[in-house]
């Protein structure tokens, strides 16, 4: 329903309380230190909330035929941003965000296919992305370059992918 709440662990207390954050809620993600919250929708805006004061910090939008579906904070430390995976038409683009402005940084275009599933490593060098097609793309932060490509590593979408905290 698009009613985004978080509570502070263990109290359970409300620190955001959101009815109408979004028509419904595609992804989240807490930047590292807790300052912020990113939350998308599959075709609006991403919206940044600041849990310091529960109150908006930026919406993200992008370009006319685009749609940010998922977001990820950078986890490094070193360069503050924010990635969003952004469905272009038929491709799969990373939009990244610096966090101190708000203002979009760059766009590349990593798939042909659109992006179905996203997530970022969790030293921050890496951004994994799957896409409609089954495949899985690794994309090194650092240079914003592909590091490596699985062609058909799934027979359909990927759904859900995730990086190993040991390696």
């Amino acid at each position: 329903d698009g009613h985004l709440r978080v509570f502070e662990w263990p109290s359970l207390k409300i620190v955001l309380d959101q009815p109408k954050a979004h028509k419904s809620i595609k992804d989240l993600d807490f930047s590292s230190d807790g300052t912020f919250l990113a939350s998308s929708e599959d075709g609006g805006p991403c919206r940044i909330w600041n849990l310091e004061t529960s109150v908006p910090a930026a919406s993200l939008s992008v370009d006319k035929g685009e749609r940010i579906v998922f977001c990820k904070f950078s986890r490094d430390g070193a360069k503050p941003l924010l990635f969003t995976a952004v469905k272009q038409g038929d491709k799969g683009l990373i939009a990244y965000w610096d966090t101190n402005t708000w203002e979009k940084v760059g766009t590349r275009a990593f798939e042909k296919d659109p992006i179905s599933t996203f997530n970022i490593s969790s030293d921050g060098k890496f951004l994994a992305i799957g896409t409609c097609e089954g495949d899985i793309s690794v994309i090194e932060v650092s240079k914003m370059r592909l590091f490596r490509r699985v062609k058909r590593a799934h027979i359909a979408f990927v759904t859900s992918l995730d990086f190993s905290q040991d390696s």
